[in-house]
């Protein structure tokens, strides 16, 4: 289905941005592998179905949550994984001078496979607010089996979330890893390690030892921030975020052969290279001149532009 006709309204160029900007500035958002379909819930909007469809994700509204109910009216999200990034299309509800009372915009989503969230921030037109957003976030949180369901056999991934999932340490860490991630967001390095740091302590999680040592990294506390980064990759090895930052560190130290090698892994693993150092100076700074830095940013447009499906008017251009 094409997006709403609402969708040219809002300012698609200045989206690509801020796509690199959050692999950048939102540690451990970033998807390892594309969601599985079944029921979400993002307050106050209520409770929608996801469809995923090989990359392909859509989402209906199946009851409401007392604002905005859009139950019975089709598609309210739609998009597909690109680069591990759903982008795609929301409809909120909206109010404001001048602004319709519905209005689709485009998103760039990153679901995290830890607590099986899928977040994303959403740029409403200028002088718009909407009820169902909060903080400019828009957070569909997977909706757990009952117990019954998930069988008797051995532990799950999803069995061990739903299990954790209430308990005062996992909700204690969660709240601490989205404080860091704002502060992040907002510069406030010092703040955010804090802020990590009592996540890991309460819960260790790859997501929060990423976020930690992202800060630390900011601050130039170089030593520190690989040790962070290193207890990351062993709770979640392989995960392209983690051996990008771990890369950066490297580089900045001067070890020029480590870097390449862990930023070899990323493009191995299809991570968005050629994309996200558009948005790391300092990267580019240290590798940006050197041959085979160069071979894999170009390996990874190629990689990008063999496996990029259409999807819809609305979509950034890499």
């Amino acid at each position: 289905m094409m997006p709403p006709s609402a969708l040219s309204m809002a300012p698609v160029s200045s989206i690509t941005g801020l796509a690199v900007a959050f692999l950048l500035l939102v540690p451990g958002l970033a998807a390892a592998a594309p969601l599985a379909s079944g029921p979400f819930r993002a307050d106050p909007y209520g409770q929608f179905e996801l469809v995923a469809e090989g990359e392909r994700v859509s989402g209906v509204q199946t009851q409401s949550g007392g604002t905005c109910s859009q139950v019975g009216k089709g598609p309210v999200l739609e998009g597909t994984f690109q680069d591990r990034v759903l982008v795609g299309w929301l409809k909120v509800c909206q109010t404001g001078n001048g602004c319709a009372p519905e209005q689709a915009y485009p998103i760039l989503a990153f679901y995290n496979e830890q607590d099986q969230t899928l977040v994303a921030h959403v740029r409403l037109r200028s002088g718009c607010e909407s009820p169902v957003l909060k903080d400019k976030r828009f957070i569909l949180q997977a909706i757990p089996p009952e117990r019954g369901a998930l069988g008797g056999g051995g532990s799950t991934l999803a069995s061990e979330l739903a299990s954790k999932r209430g308990s005062p340490k996992f909700e204690q860490a969660r709240a601490e890893r989205e404080k860091g991630e704002r502060f992040y967001l907002n510069k406030q390095y010092k703040e955010a390690a804090e802020a990590f740091r009592r996540s890991v302590e309460s819960e260790p999680s790859w997501a929060a030892y990423l976020g930690l040592g992202s800060s630390q990294f900011k601050q130039g506390q170089l030593p520190a921030a690989l040790k962070s980064l290193e207890r990351a990759l062993q709770l979640q090895p392989k995960n392209p975020d983690i051996l990008y930052m771990m890369g950066s560190v490297h580089a900045q130290l001067g070890n020029k052969k480590r870097a390449l090698s862990l930023l070899r892994q990323t493009v191995d693993l299809g991570y968005a290279l050629h994309t996200v150092i558009e948005g790391d100076p300092d990267l580019l700074s240290q590798l940006g001149g050197d041959r085979e830095f160069q071979e894999l940013v170009k390996r990874s447009s190629e990689k990008a532009a063999s496996s990029r499906t259409t999807s819809g008017p609305g979509t950034p251009n890499p």
